[in-house]
């Protein structure tokens, strides 16, 4: 019976690890979007003329098509 507890316990241990660490990933993933769209956000609103936002845009769009891919 103690073992069945000590390794019950182990499991729950395991499984908390486990979701403690997709958390944190999807935390840095979060932080790294966020600042992201901050970046762009402000190179949008540098923006000066249309040839300059097609310019920006087909940028911004590489990186993230490479992200995806």
């Amino acid at each position: 019976e103690f073992r069945r507890v000590l390794f019950r316990s182990g499991l729950t241990n395991k499984a908390f690890e486990g979701v403690e660490k997709i958390v944190e990933l999807n935390l840095a993933a979060s932080k790294a979007a966020l600042s992201d769209a901050s970046s762009h956000t402000q190179s949008l609103l540098s923006v000066k003329d249309a040839q300059e936002l097609v310019a920006l845009q087909s940028n911004l769009f590489q990186p993230l098509a490479e992200k995806t891919a």
